[in-house]
């Protein structure tokens, strides 16, 4: 809108100063006889020598002055040129403008297109879910079952649990290497699946009974290590810790998911 007001001022002036410019004039011989008396044929000769220098001067003045008609049709011819061009710019900056905004609106449905891929992809994914945990004072294991969740199976290449006693954990992870058990053999994972991780514990009956009294807390800590459909290679952390329970009768552990966030995490190649 901007360049049309712009243009609209130029072509009104323009077309004011063409109306205002002054009209040419044929030049009048003031004092020529409109029927010469002359006196004999010597005067005749100059006199007609003179009126056709006259002519010639008259026609070359036509010739380099055009008429005031021939002057203001150049002028509007000269307007409408500049009206096209004017027209032209419009048509060229709006059209820059529709371009930024297509390839803006482009890029933006390009984004959403690649975040819903992603988020399709993060929903087939494997999902492994801690199910159930099974730690009894009578038996020298303890085995923790996860779950497939996800829509798609996984591969699982190696395992790892650690016991630890002590009433935190450091903020920053630990795996001491007696934990690590890379598998003989790949095993698959199918979704709706479990896979059962069990280690010795290694608790003795002092473990115990300060386990059972609240002096300390048992952590299980570790990874699993798996492929998914898209052969790429995952590290899910996880950490629970055992505690008693209210009924000190009954003399029992129950776990929960706790400890430093560093230890719960799903870690992609």
């Amino acid at each position: 809108m901007k360049l049309f007001a712009m243009f609209m001022f130029v072509l009104l002036s323009f077309g004011a100063l063409v109306e205002a410019s002054p009209r040419d004039e044929t030049p009048v011989i003031k004092g020529t006889p409109s029927t010469p008396q002359l006196a004999n044929s010597s005067s005749d000769h100059e006199t007609a020598g003179a009126i056709a220098g006259i002519e010639r001067a008259i026609e070359k003045y036509d010739t380099s002055h055009p008429s005031d008609d021939s002057n203001q049709k150049v002028a509007w011819f000269t307007g409408m040129l500049v009206l096209v061009s004017f027209g032209q710019l419009y048509l060229i900056f709006r059209t820059l403008k529709e371009t930024k905004i297509a390839a803006k609106a482009a890029e933006v449905a390009a984004n959403a297109a690649t975040a819903s891929a992603k988020t399709q992809v993060a929903i087939e994914l494997p999902i492994f879910v801690i199910e159930e945990v099974d730690l009894r004072q009578s038996v020298p294991n303890c085995t923790i079952k996860f779950g497939n969740h996800g829509r798609t199976p996984a591969i699982v290449k190696a395992d790892y649990l650690e016991f630890k006693m002590a009433q935190a954990l450091p903020d920053e992870r630990r795996y001491p290497m007696s934990g690590n058990n890379e598998l003989t053999q790949d095993r698959v994972v199918g979704a709706g699946q479990s896979y059962r991780l069990t280690r010795a514990t290694g608790l003795t009956p002092d473990d115990w009974e300060a386990i059972l009294k609240s002096n300390t807390i048992l952590w299980a800590y570790g990874f699993i290590v798996y492929l998914d459909f898209l052969k790429r290679e995952h590290r899910e952390g996880f950490c629970i810790a055992f505690e008693p329970t209210a009924n000190d009768a009954v003399r029992l552990v129950t776990w929960s998911r706790r400890g430093p966030s560093a230890y719960t995490y799903n870690e992609a190649d």
